[in-house]
């Protein structure tokens, strides 16, 4: 959600080849996809109250969201990416408040880095 309309322009320009298949670079194998189905994936994004299913600021996502917070959060500090839009920032925060979510704080000190820290 750090540029939404990035990703949807993205999703777009993918959505309007012919294909019927998938293959994520992060699972292990292939995945039935229709160019309609692939486009309807990022739908969330076009909701500006964050109200969608899956909100990672929601239980039982919440600690997957903190997870990828503290990886932001390192590669922030790394200048590797800037720092989500204030707006970005806010809708964040209504998700968490309207789940009931509590907030951990980000990992802090030891050895390693962001969220593998010791």
């Amino acid at each position: 959600d750090r540029e939404p309309e990035r990703v949807l322009a993205f999703a777009d320009t993918v959505a309007r080849w012919d294909f019927n298949r998938v293959v994520p670079a992060h699972l292990r194998r292939d995945v039935a996809c229709s160019p309609r189905q692939w486009r309807d994936a990022f739908r969330f994004l076009e909701d500006p109250r964050g109200g969608y299913p899956c909100n990672l600021e929601a239980p039982p996502l919440c600690g997957d969201a903190r997870f990828l917070e503290d990886v932001s959060g390192s590669l922030i500090e790394l200048g590797s990416v800037g720092s989500p839009d204030p707006a970005v920032e806010a809708l964040r925060e209504q998700r968490r408040k309207a789940s009931g979510a509590t907030v951990s704080p980000p990992s802090q000190g030891g050895d390693g880095w962001g969220p593998f820290r010791n």
